[in-house]
């Protein structure tokens, strides 16, 4: 897909601890490019069964131990001396793509600027770059390239407020104020299984243009790949049709198929853009290719676009007027790369330029799952409320808001635990604290943070006194999730049970392979129980279900916030809490290909209206401790 394998590889090899190598060698879900961890010896407490996300995969189980693979002295100095390498050129190349990113915005804010002036100047003289130039032009739309083929204003799309991601199978909505012709084509998602997509392609293929179909990556090759039908970077099938045009294999003019890469740049990829085969001139094509970046940039929440230009078989080189239309939509040059079927590529590359092409604002991402606990407590001074309190959502929060607080008079009701955990745990994830000169400063930091801002005044406590503010912010995606009304259905990506709990615990995939949550059974007993200390128990003794009964699960959509005072720590004061859980589908892929379902399967196990809501994360696995419990009730 163009990615760099420098980049790539320090994680692609975390696949092994999920496939049956996992049953022969312990492979870490963590980064490890030359596997080294099959290498390290056991740790932990002796015969540990527990089913946390690490272990599970690999296969650590009582009475199944998987003995480690000697390795020299020798080899590990070598091995470090690799990594240090690939890190030095990993490096090298983000910088290096940073640089070409830099020049080719510098590049076209120059041509643009040279533009202006010759529309601006009275006595500019027509351009002619000879018979060859205006034979290409005329086959390519001679209307502004800032705006879409149909006539869309390029102002009206900064006046518009930011959009929220949807659907791209809808208009754009156009400013009244000037007559707007309609789109030349609207994109319409696919209908169709995951079984019927590799006849529905075929058939396609066969409509097709060749110079288009050549020109780009192996669509049903690709579609044999693992992972590129399912997940959050599932490719998603468009049909291009004209107005009045029935989106069918028969009788639409066109296809589009992309993924949206996820990373610290969201990306989206167009792994494939044909029209039919009677389509002979590139008049049509460009037209295509401006309405589907038009769709993408205004429906879906990325920074670039990008595609991979094939090169042809015999010439060793891309199709010159194919990828002319491209660079007159502003796609650049990129990099080279290399298919797996052993085929030259040229990756092409499309930011989203909002100011000088006059794109769309970047939409609003939509996530599955936001999860924000805040704790502000008094820095000095004893407690002077007299409030119920409440136990912490998170104790590793606790400890890293009293990391370095010492107090002989301050109250023992729960820092105790806590100031173990303070001391196991360098730093806990996700956790950011600060110590703010008074509560309008740790108003503004617990905002900034994404935590709960308001209401966090406490009630005769000294005026101006010092706050202390930790914030636990999250926000990701479902790995494997679908919308079914008002309720999520999720795949379950493995099973436990514990002596204490009445029914399975469910362990949830997200998009950052550290982090799972857990949907623990829960009778609605009194919230002001110790729901951590309650978990982290069940951690120590859950077991692994060989078979698991449900597939999936089902559980509401739901918001909540809960506001209450704290447990006290040490050599603080007053600590109030905050708690806001937002859990929705998340990112919506209208043009993902859905699996038919099994008739024998099991129906998606319905989780009701009171369970526990946990957030684990994979780096304190050892402390059997999970990062965030909340307790959801009266759905």
């Amino acid at each position: 897909n163009g990615e760099n394998y420098l980049i790539r590889m320090k994680i692609d090899s975390s696949w092994l601890a999920g496939c049956s190598f996992g049953e022969i060698l312990d492979f870490s879900l963590k980064s490890d490019p030359f596997l080294v961890y099959p290498s390290a010896p056991p740790v932990g407490k002796s015969g540990d069964s527990r089913i946390t996300p690490v272990n599970l995969k690999s296969r650590k189980r009582r009475g199944k131990k998987l003995p480690p693979i000697p390795l020299q002295r020798e080899q590990l100095h070598r091995i470090h001396a690799a990594e240090m390498v690939l890190l030095e050129d990993s490096l090298h190349v983000h910088v290096q793509q940073q640089e070409r990113n830099l020049q080719a915005n510098r590049r076209a804010l120059e041509e643009l600027g040279r533009a202006t002036s010759r529309e601006s100047s009275p006595c500019a003289a027509p351009r002619n770059d000879g018979p060859a130039a205006e034979e290409s032009a005329a086959k390519r739309p001679k209307s502004d390239d800032h705006a879409l083929v149909s006539g869309e204003s390029p102002q009206s799309v900064v006046d518009q407020p930011c959009p929220k991601a949807g659907d791209l199978s809808a208009p754009v909505e156009e400013p009244a104020t000037a007559p707007q012709p309609a789109r030349v084509f609207q994109l319409h998602p696919w209908s169709v299984t995951v079984d019927e997509a590799h006849k529905v392609v075929a058939g396609w293929l066969d409509r097709a243009n060749r110079r288009h179909v050549d020109s780009m990556l192996d669509l049903p090759a690709l579609m044999k790949e693992d992972g590129t039908l399912s997940g959050r970077e599932a490719l998603q099938f468009f049909w291009l049709c004209r107005q009045g045009q029935t989106p069918t294999v028969e009788n639409a003019d066109g296809l589009v198929v992309f993924r949206v890469i996820e990373g610290v740049a969201r990306s989206c990829q167009i792994v494939h853009l044909s029209l039919a085969r009677e389509v002979e001139d590139w008049h049509p094509y460009a037209e295509a290719l401006a309405c589907v970046r038009r769709a993408m940039l205004t429906e879906l929440p990325v920074s670039k676009l990008r595609t991979t230009l094939v090169c042809g078989s015999d010439t060793g080189v891309v199709d010159k007027e194919l990828e002319q239309v491209w660079k007159d939509d502003h796609y650049k040059w990129f990099q080279l790369t290399q298919s797996s079927g052993g085929g030259r590529g040229q990756v092409m590359n499309r930011n989203r330029y909002v100011d000088e092409l006059q794109d769309p604002p970047e939409p609003q991402l939509i996530m599955g799952i936001s999860v924000a606990v805040t704790l502000v407590a008094t820095v000095a001074g004893e407690q002077q409320h007299e409030a119920p309190r409440r136990p912490f959502a998170s104790r590793l929060l606790g400890a890293e808001l009293s990391r370095g607080m010492t107090s002989a008079d301050a109250p023992l009701h729960e820092a105790s635990a806590i100031s173990k955990l303070a001391e196991k745990v360098e730093k806990v994830p996700l956790a950011t604290t600060r110590t703010c000169p008074d509560p309008q400063s740790a108003s503004a930091f617990a905002k900034e943070l994404g935590g709960m801002e308001d209401n966090f005044d406490d009630e005769g406590a000294a005026g101006e006194s010092e706050r202390r503010v930790a914030v636990i912010s999250l926000q990701i995606d479902w790995a494997h999730a679908r919308a079914d009304g008002d309720s999520i259905v999720l795949a379950v990506y493995c099973e436990g049970k514990t002596p204490s709990c009445k029914g399975p615990i469910f362990y949830v995939a997200t998009t950052k392979p550290d982090i799972f949550m857990l949907l623990i059974p829960w009778a609605g007993e009194d919230v002001d129980i110790d729901l951590c200390a309650r978990v982290a128990e069940m951690m120590k003794v859950i077991e692994p279900v060989q078979e698991p009964e449900f597939p999936e699960v089902a559980i509401p959509k739901f918001s909540l916030t809960q506001r209450s005072f704290a447990a006290g720590l040490q050599g603080m004061g007053s600590v109030r809490q905050g708690i806001a859980v937002d859990i929705g589908g998340g990112r919506p892929l209208p043009g993902a290909l859905h699996r038919r379902r099994d008739p024998d399967a099991p129906l998606p196990l319905q989780i009701g209206g009171q369970f526990l809501f946990v957030v684990w994360h994979v780096g304190v696995d050892e402390l059997d401790e999970p990062l965030v419990v909340v307790p959801v009730q009266g759905l």
